[in-house]
């Protein structure tokens, strides 16, 4: 289902888009389902309730305030719902990016929550810093909250490091936050590398968190397989391993195949189209991965990517 959210995402910066997912049952059968749509400036996340309603999960308005001098300004206000379609929560985010001569990139981000009196209130500033050299980039985000006192502090630090060239990307990210000390410690670090030959790509993707150590340790690691077809399809492969996987002792501490996702995506006379099947290991043998089943189809209308 990840992947599947992810190509939403995906789409969601494209207007006039419509995509609905579905899950499968054990049967075959569709069940539930949800419904993406684009329109313009503003973005609506539907999904159907046991008795067949389908009522609003998340809303997001988006528009420009000002762009003038390499400097855009944009609002976007967010609308989420409990499972019933009642009203939730409410936020308002303000972005404003700036270009510099020479490709840097600074953005400034103010987030506003609703409190329980009803008052918006800020309750996160995030700063980012990004350059450019070659075919490396280099993002440095320092994001502030609110202490006790009522005053903000740097709450945590994000080092994004991106490097590409035509046969291999790389992307190590970094995430530092405050221990009880004061000091910033690392918290948690990803790293995907992916390797380009022709129409296939291999991206290894890992995932390190804290352990009982205090230290990093590998915490899951994901290996995806995409192949683009001349018909503009695509197969995609993804081995899915963690620390801990049902009916297997892990005992060496290295991270067990959890999962196979078997993703197909193709190009329609409206869209595109996208179905995920999964493998799982066996309880009988939890080396060994057992038949694929489908277990989500979406379909998208309009503009898709």
């Amino acid at each position: 289902m990840r992947c599947v959210w992810l190509c939403i995402a995906a789409c969601a910066a494209l207007s006039g888009q419509t995509t609905r997912t579905y899950t499968i049952d054990g049967l075959g059968d569709r069940t539930g389902g949800s419904t993406y749509d684009v329109r313009g400036d503003s973005r609506t996340e539907l999904v159907r309730t046991m008795n067949g309603r389908s009522v609003p999960a998340e809303q997001v308005e988006e528009r420009v305030l000002s762009n003038e001098g390499g400097v855009k300004t944009v609002e976007r206000v967010i609308r989420r719902y409990d499972p019933t379609g009642s009203p939730l929560g409410l936020e308002r985010v303000v972005e404003r990016i700036a270009k510099a001569s020479d490709g840097s990139v600074s953005i400034q981000s103010s987030t506003y929550r609703r409190d329980i009196s009803g008052n918006m209130t800020l309750a996160e500033r995030a700063a980012t810093q990004a350059r450019t050299s070659g075919g490396s980039t280099t993002e440095t985000t320092v994001i502030e909250r609110p202490s006790i006192d009522g005053s903000f502090q740097t709450a945590e630090r994000r080092e994004v490091v991106s490097d590409e060239s035509p046969a291999r990307d790389r992307k190590n990210t970094v995430v530092y936050v405050r221990d009880d000390s004061g000091r910033f410690v690392e918290s948690l670090k990803e790293t995907v590398e992916t390797t380009k030959n022709g129409d296939q790509s291999v991206a290894n993707a890992a995932r390190y968190q804290l352990g009982s150590s205090g230290r990093l340790e590998l915490a899951a690691q994901t290996v995806t397989t995409s192949v683009k077809r001349a018909d503009g399809s695509q197969s995609i492969v993804e081995d899915v391993y963690t620390q801990q996987t049902t009916g297997v002792a892990n005992q060496d501490g290295a991270p067990k195949l959890k999962e196979q996702r078997l993703i197909d995506r193709k190009v329609t006379a409206d869209g595109a189209a996208e179905t995920v099947s999964l493998r799982v290991p066996s309880l009988g043998d939890p080396n060994r991965l057992g038949p694929a089943r489908k277990v989500a189809e979406s379909v998208c209308k309009g503009k898709c990517p």
